[in-house]
C-alpha cells in the first residue's frame, strides 16, 4: 500500500484537470512537470512510487478523497480511462466495476448482452444474457437483436442500478 503522505510529498493533485504536478524531482520527472493520463485508449497511467506501482486515477483518489478499503476499486463513471477528473471517479466493488464496462471488443451483435445463436430456434435466434456475481443469467430468446437488448437493459437496470451501462 502506498502511503498517502508520501504522495503529497511528491505531487500536487489537480482534481479538476485529473492530473498530478511534481512537487519535487521524481525519477526522471522535473519539479512542476504535469503527469496526465495515458494517451492510449483504455490504458491506465501507472506510477512507480518507492518501488510500488499505482495507477494515476487511484493516486488522485487517495490524495483528494483519502483511503480506499482493500475490497474496493476506483471506477471511471463515464468509462473513459483517460478522464481522471475527480468528479468522474467513484469507489465501487469489482463486480460493480465490471457492470460499468463498455461493450466487449469481441461482441459481434454490436449490442451489450446480445448474441446470435445459430444453433437454437430459427424463429427467435437472438439471445440475451447478463452476468451477476460471476454467473451468467439467460434472459431468453428474441426475434430481433433490439428486443434482446431491451431485455438486457431491463435486467441491467434492476441488477446493476447506477452501474448499468447500455453500451
Amino acid at each position: 500500500m502506498i502511503n498517502i503522505q508520501r504522495l503529497h510529498e511528491l505531487f500536487i493533485a489537480d482534481p479538476n484537470a485529473g492530473c498530478l504536478i511534481c512537487r519535487k524531482e521524481f525519477g526522471r520527472r522535473k519539479v512542476g512537470e504535469i503527469i496526465k493520463s495515458s494517451t492510449r485508449k483504455n490504458s491506465y497511467r501507472l506510477l512507480l512510487v518507492d518501488n510500488k506501482c499505482i495507477s494515476l486515477h487511484r493516486a488522485l483518489w487517495l490524495m483528494c478523497k483519502g483511503g480506499i478499503d482493500n475490497d474496493l476499486v476506483v471506477d471511471h463513471i463515464n468509462g473513459d480511462s483517460r478522464d481522471n477528473r475527480i468528479n468522474n471517479l467513484r469507489l465501487c466493488t469489482k463486480f460493480e466495476n465490471a457492470a460499468n464496462r463498455r461493450i466487449h471488443i469481441n461482441n459481434k451483435s454490436g449490442l451489450k448482452g446480445v448474441y446470435f445463436d445459430k444453433t437454437g430456434s430459427i424463429s427467435k435466434p437472438w439471445r440475451a444474457q447478463i452476468q451477476f456475481n460471476g454467473k451468467k443469467i439467460r434472459l431468453g430468446r428474441h426475434l430481433t437483436a433490439e428486443d434482446a437488448h431491451k431485455a438486457y437493459l431491463k435486467a441491467s437496470e434492476e441488477i446493476h442500478g447506477r452501474f448499468c451501462r447500455p453500451d
